[in-house]
């Protein structure tokens, strides 16, 4: 229960000899004497103070002597307790009243038979004060008076300096009052913000309420207003924020969902239509001035992108979807953009919801597909989506627990957890597509920058399933922290191969803001002073939406001018002035808010802030202490300060590292620093890292401190000692920078620091580094360029062995390109250079080139020769890791001409070379499988291959991880164990992408899962593999490949898809390839297949060419199954262009091969093409020999039950030639049979030609 408090103003008498008395005890406990602090020498006991402190817990209550010996003298006897009491008693009223006679009363402490009572009616207390100041801000507040109550309740706010008798912690006697006057701060602290709400002053009102939160983070009532609060000031992804924060606080803390009225606050502020502040009749919030919410004012500009999305949806609604990433600089506009979009949508009669990502220190996996299924369930389509598959709802309870089934529903079956995770996705994705069929969807993601890995894995995966679904998602992201997320970058990049937009949004053109203050105008002309007032607006925030809101909504808070209900510009001087005659300090942007900042704080503080501006990254308050040497003031005392002004924060996730508490303040104090200071500033950071770096020293941020300081000479060596570090790790991304670094501090600088010859040879080592980070990337463009700058700087310093190694690289160029002639001209080059300086490490290397470039030409005796010669190299040297590679490679080279005897010994040998070397397990683990795979034991093979695998990923040996991951799962596959291929493959790409993404691998691993989803039957993901991996092997200029990529895709558009414009485009690729590069016996099947495609889309003329060569290839390899099928289709293609007697010999020429292989299903299929083709030329009597043939041939097959099976169209084709000859009766007879198989096997398009065939008869 609350104290019984004393009531009224506090008195300020004076007592004694003019001594005034000021207690305060919100905080730590202090009085003082004349505004002096009563020193603590004065208090003898320990208990004398406390002895104070519980009596003024509650003034004017009598405390008996048992109460108070209870909590201060619990342990002592009655005796002792009661001496001890009285003795106490006595030392506080003589700290108290000095001058007091023995004998007089206190003014006090009053003595009774009841007790002890505080009577101290001539102290000051900071308990009565807030007492007063409260009761005058009830007193303004319920006579409207906001500005008076506001000023009433942060005076009452003031006082407090912490909780109630801080310094007692432990007391239990505090405990009581020590709730009340929590629970006064949080009233005060709420009475405050809904003054400043009333008042319109939005930023100052959340402050209040979030001060509120953060003392009670369950204050549901807060949440509210702060929800409320931002909605008025436009900040709708806040308001998400919020209503995520509240709930996880509920359910964390009371183990409860928030409550049904912040969560209809929140649906009304998600629909825009809040009751008092949108469109509606009444508000049932405590609101007592509605006030006008800039952030709502009417949309503008952007009319493309407007234009641009509603086609979007149009064709939405045509079952053809889409997917439109908005992009852009924070504040641009992206939310407002789609939400507005949402609406149109909604009119168009889809349905809409929208998820959103969080920061990750709020973000859950799937957040924002969990957030849409909600909303889905909130509104109409609950019904729908809940009788949806129960399986499929069973799958995604998982993240939605609301789709859960009944009790008696089915359970999904436990699987591994890669396929578990695979289920999840395809639950999330058929229940949306399956949804959409009904209702038409137009789905909002919003944050993609925040996502977490598995949310954009699963939308990656969504947006490839919708092209022919009633589905438009929109996207959107922060461009800048958009392009750290690998997995969004990935997302955006396959969404250029989809029918999709990427719209990065750019500023608002003035005319925009124009547009806006007409509409806010009451008169029809804008006055000429608020023409001004929005272009000066519209030029510090630089076109920026939200900060034109922010500048608008300081403007209204400072009452500089107002508006009305309605959104229009109302008068506010006396004299019927017009608002654009106000004379304003308009702030030089949202950056001279922070720089202002700056200049009010102490210079000790000013100087650290600048220092440390030049850091991105965190620091601890060592480093601090280090930077700030010399200088004045404490490291922690100024850290400390930076904390309390909200500069600083320490970061939530790792204890002692302190960072800017947002970017904009880093990087606005660092752009108010001079040239010279800058430079003085990184110069001083970078020596401090030196210092206190020992061995791990932080190279990248050394690299680039120095180079921001102009000390070329020290960082020129870091730059390349940072990029070497990111080769070594694979960061090839990275390393590229810091090597363009590198070569900017050569070009410019580098003559400054080294002599001539010292400078050409440093950029030579820049471009061999140089040339392995492309090489690992893949990137052959590149590699050409720099390998061609290291042939020309070799031949500058006229050094052989340099001249020998750059050969070798562009040899390597060449092998790429399959050029083994021009490979094999550089590589003997190499070697002679490498000769003549008997360089004999280099000859080794030289031969071993030779060696590979010979194997894989398939010249194999040369490629024995080579290796051979490198072995022998290798041992005269002692290079024992050189003798173990070339054993293996002559095993390779063995296996290749067939000799597995010969191979196997090989590998043998370089088998127990690599295990003397040590270091290479995984190598030598990959050998044993090769020797089991050879000798057909996959069991061992696989297991060994496993062992590569764990081996190469424990030293970091991520290409090596990649190599026997995709030899896993290719075993896998060979096994049947189509599931465990694919999880071979997806990790084979997570490990190469350890290495920087080489392009070409990735591009492999998704071939090969395209290769098992195809023989799976799951056509999409196929085809989302294949067209990726085609990209990226094209990218990397891995031509054979991707030509096979473009081979399968074709194949795939035909059989799954029967889209043979899609087949056509990639079988023209693919044979713009084999005609160049072979191999020549792939050519005619594709063109067949070509000829094939091209008729399947109605171009039988088109096709016949490509039959033709196909033709003729195919008689000059021989390839008699080749030359019957495409004969067979040729005579369909010329029966159908009229040409009826090529038609006749070509499909009689098929017959033939067909039989000679003793064919039977094609003979079946050959004799119906050829009894068409007889009905073309009138030939009755060879038609029905031929239909009786065909139904012969291909009604004798056998079903898996070893049945006999009937072909209906057989027996279509039979009764519909011996109705024409007049048989009708046998005729007929056929027919009703066709018509009882078609029946049977739901074959509707014969059952059309069915009944049109009897119509006409």
């Amino acid at each position: 229960m609350e104290p019984s408090f004393s009531k009224g103003q506090p008195r300020t008498e004076r007592i004694g000899p003019g001594l005034l008395l000021q207690i305060n005890l919100l905080g730590p406990f202090q009085i003082l004497l004349d505004g002096r602090s009563v020193p603590a020498k004065v208090w003898d006991r320990r208990q004398t103070p406390s002895l104070l402190k519980l009596l003024l817990t509650a003034p004017g209550k009598a405390f008996s002597s048992q109460e108070i010996i209870d909590h201060l003298w619990p342990t002592l006897t009655p005796e002792a307790a009661a001496k001890s009491l009285r003795a106490t008693v006595s030392k506080l009223r003589k700290v108290l009243e000095p001058d007091l006679l023995q004998g007089r009363l206190s003014k006090y402490i009053e003595t009774g038979a009841a007790g002890y009572t505080w009577v101290g009616s001539a102290s000051v207390l900071d308990t009565d004060a807030v007492r007063a100041a409260l009761e005058e801000g009830k007193a303004n507040r319920q006579a409207h008076r906001w500005e008076e109550a506001r000023a009433d309740y942060q005076r009452a706010l003031s006082y407090f300096r912490g909780e109630f008798l801080s310094d007692e912690p432990e007391s239990d006697w505090t405990v009581a009052p020590r709730q009340h006057w929590r629970a006064v701060q949080q009233a005060l602290l709420f009475s405050k913000g809904e003054c400043h709400l009333s008042l319109g002053q939005y930023a100052s009102a959340i402050e209040s309420f979030q001060a509120m939160v953060e003392k009670d983070r369950c204050h549901e009532e807060a949440y509210r207003q702060l929800m409320l609060c931002h909605y008025l000031s436009g900040h709708f992804n806040e308001v998400a924020l919020l209503f995520r924060q509240c709930g996880q606080a509920m359910k964390e803390e009371l183990g409860v969902e928030p409550s049904e009225e912040t969560a209809r606050l929140y649906e009304q502020i998600l629909r825009r239509r809040v009751p008092g502040i949108d469109k509606t009749p009444r508000s049932p919030l405590p609101i007592k001035k509605p006030p006008y919410s800039l952030g709502r004012m009417a949309f503008i500009g952007r009319k493309e992108e407007v234009g641009v999305i509603a086609s979007y949806i149009e064709e939405a609604l045509n079952r053809k979807g889409g997917i439109i990433a908005l992009g852009g600089a924070p504040g641009i506009g992206k939310t407002r953009l789609a939400e507005e979009m949402l609406l149109y949508a909604r009119s168009r009669s889809c349905l809409t919801a929208g998820g959103r990502c969080y920061s990750p220190q709020w973000r859950r996996p799937y957040e924002p597909f969990a957030e849409i299924f909600r909303q889905i369930l909130k509104g109409p389509g609950r019904d729908a989506l809940l009788a949806l598959s129960p399986f499929w709802l069973a799958c995604a309870s998982q993240i939605v627990p609301e789709l859960a089934a009944p009790k008696d529903g089915p359970i999904p079956p436990a699987v591994p957890l890669d396929q578990e995770k695979q289920r999840l996705f395809e639950a999330v994705i058929r229940l949306l597509i399956d949804f959409s069929i009904q209702h038409p969807l137009v789905l909002l993601f919003d944050d993609l920058h925040w996502a977490d890995d598995e949310t954009l894995q699963l939308l990656h995966y969504f947006v490839h399933q919708i092209s022919s679904e009633p589905i438009l998602i929109l996207m959107t992201y922060r461009a800048e922290e958009g392009a750290s997320n690998r997995f969004l970058v990935q997302l955006l990049t396959a969404l250029q191969r989809l029918s999709s937009r990427n719209l990065v949004l750019p500023e608002l053109p003035t005319e925009s803001l124009l547009t806006l203050f007409r509409k806010m105008s009451p008169k029809e002309q804008l006055p000429p002073g608020m023409e001004q007032l929005a272009l000066r607006i519209h030029r510090e925030a630089q076109g920026n939406p939200l900060f034109m809101v922010e500048l608008l909504q300081s403007l209204l808070e400072k009452g500089i001018f107002k508006v009305n209900n309605r959104g229009k510009w109302i008068d506010t001087q006396e004299e019927g002035k017009s608002v654009a005659s106000h004379h304003w300090e308009i702030p030089r942007g949202i950056r001279q808010v922070i720089r202002s900042r700056l200049e009010r704080i102490a210079p000790d503080r000013k100087l650290a802030l600048e220092m440390i501006s030049t850091l991105s990254q965190g620091f601890s308050q060592h480093f601090l202490e280090k930077v700030l040497e010399g200088e004045k003031g404490s490291a922690s005392e100024i850290l400390d300060a930076l904390m309390r002004l909200g500069f600083v924060q320490e970061e939530p996730q790792v204890k002692g590292i302190y960072r800017f508490a947002h970017e904009n303040i880093r990087q606005t104090i660092y752009e108010t620093l001079t040239s010279g200071r800058k430079k003085d500033f990184h110069l001083r950071i970078g020596e401090t890292l030196e210092t206190l770096g020992g061995a791990d020293r932080p190279l990248q941020a050394l690299a680039h401190h120095f180079f921001m300081a102009e000390a070329w000479s020290r960082a020129y060596p870091y730059t390349m000692q940072a990029a070497e570090g990111a080769q070594r790790t694979y960061a090839f991304g990275s390393a590229l920078l810091l090597l363009d670094q590198a070569e900017q501090i050569l070009t410019l600088h580098g003559a400054g620091f080294l002599i001539p010859s010292d400078l050409l040879r440093e950029k030579l080592r820049l471009l061999q580094i140089k040339d392995h980070v492309l090489d690992g990337q893949g990137d052959l463009k590149k590699r050409e360029k720099v390998v061609a700058e290291r042939v020309r700087l070799a031949r500058s310093l006229s050094d052989p062995v340099e001249l020998a190694s750059a050969y070798l690289a562009l040899c390597g160029l060449h092998e790429a390109s399959r050029g083994w002639s021009e490979a094999s001209d550089l590589a003997k080059q190499a070697l002679a250079l490498y000769e003549t300086e008997k360089d004999r490490g280099g000859m080794a290397r030289g031969y071993r080139e030779l060696g590979y470039i010979y194997w894989q030409s398939n010249q194999f005796e040369k490629a024995l020769v080579a290796n051979q010669k490198a072995l022998a190299l290798h041992e005269e040297t002692e290079n024992v890791s050189g003798v173990a590679g070339d054993l293996h490679n002559l095993g390779q080279v063995y296996t290749s001409m067939g000799d597995f005897e010969k191979g196997l010994e090989y590998y043998r040998k370089a088998r127990s070379a690599f295990e003397k070397v040590g270091g290479h397990q995984s190598r030598t683990l990959n050998i044993f499988s090769r020797i089991a795979r050879l000798t057909g034991n996959l069991d061992d093979a696989l297991s060994s291959t496993l062992q590569a695998i764990e081996s190469a990923h424990e030293v970091g040996h991520h290409f090596g991880e990649w190599h026997y991951l995709m030899n896993a799962a290719s075993l896998w596959f060979t096994m049947g164990k189509r599931d465990r291929a694919l999880e071979a493959y997806r990790s084979s790409i997570e490990a190469i992408k350890k290495t920087g993404g080489n392009p070409g691998c990735i591009g492999h691993s998704l071939r090969g899962m395209g290769i098992v989803y195809k023989e799976e039957g799951s056509a999409d993901q196929a085809a989302a593999c294949f067209t990726d991996a085609a990209a990226l092997l094209l990218e990397s200029g891995e031509l054979p490949a991707w030509a096979e990529v473009c081979r399968r895709l074709g194949e795939l558009m035909m059989e799954a898809f029967q889209q043979g414009e899609k087949a056509l485009h990639y079988y023209r690729s693919a044979l713009s390839h084999y005609r160049k590069e072979g191999p020549s016996e792939a050519i005619a099947p594709l063109l067949n297949r070509i000829g094939y495609a091209a008729w399947s889309c109605g171009r039988s003329e088109e096709a016949i060419p490509f039959y033709l060569e196909a033709l003729e290839s195919a008689r000059e390899k021989g390839d008699r199954a080749m030359i019957g099928a495409t004969l067979a289709q040729l005579g369909v293609v010329y029966r159908e262009t009229g040409r009826f007697q090529k038609s006749l010999e070509c499909t009689l020429q098929a017959q033939l091969v067909a039989q000679s292989l003793a064919d039977r299903a094609a003979e079946g299929y050959i004799a119906s093409s050829l009894c068409e083709t007889y009905l073309s030329l009138g030939k009755l009597p060879e038609a029905e020999a031929a239909a009786r043939a065909a139904l012969a041939l291909r009604s004798g097959s056998r079903s898996d039950f070893g049945a006999a099976q009937e072909d209906p169209w057989a027996h279509f084709r039979l009764g519909k030639v011996l109705l024409r000859g007049k048989k009708k009766s046998e005729g007929r007879l056929h027919l009703d049979r066709a018509q009882s198989l078609a029946e049977t096997s739901g074959d509707r398009a014969l059952l059309e030609e069915i009944a049109a065939l009897k119509s006409k008869a």
